[in-house]
C-alpha cells in the first residue's frame, strides 16, 4: 500500500508591489536611460513579457489608435491598447523611426 499524503499545502497569493513602490521604481532609473523606462513602463502597463518587449519594432505602434500589436508570442497575435498619456510619450520618442527596432 503507497503511503498517504498529506494535506495539500495552501498556495500564497503573489505579492504585488504597492502604488508607491511602483512611483520609486521608475523614479530610479537614470534620466538617460529613457530607452528603459520606457521598457519597464511597457512591461508594467501592458503586461508585456521581456521578450514581447525585446522583439517590439516602431511599426508595431498604431499611433493613431493608440495601440500596440504583439506578433507571434505565447499567446497569439494580440492588440493591446495604450494609455493615452504613454501612447503619447511613445509617439514623442518613437514616431520618426519607420520601421527599426525600438532598442
Amino acid at each position: 500500500m503507497p503511503p498517504r499524503k498529506g494535506p495539500k499545502k495552501k498556495r500564497r497569493l503573489p505579492k504585488y508591489l504597492s502604488e508607491s513602490q511602483v512611483r520609486l521604481f521608475f523614479q530610479k532609473i537614470p534620466v538617460p536611460d529613457d530607452e528603459y523606462r520606457i521598457a519597464f513602463k511597457l512591461m508594467y502597463l501592458s503586461l508585456l513579457r521581456v521578450s514581447e518587449v525585446c522583439n517590439l519594432y516602431v511599426r508595431d505602434l498604431d499611433f493613431a489608435q493608440g495601440a500596440l500589436m504583439i506578433l507571434d508570442s505565447k499567446s497569439g497575435d494580440r492588440r493591446i491598447d495604450l494609455n493615452p498619456d504613454f501612447a503619447l510619450e511613445l509617439r514623442n520618442t518613437y514616431g520618426r523611426r519607420g520601421g527599426t527596432t525600438m532598442w
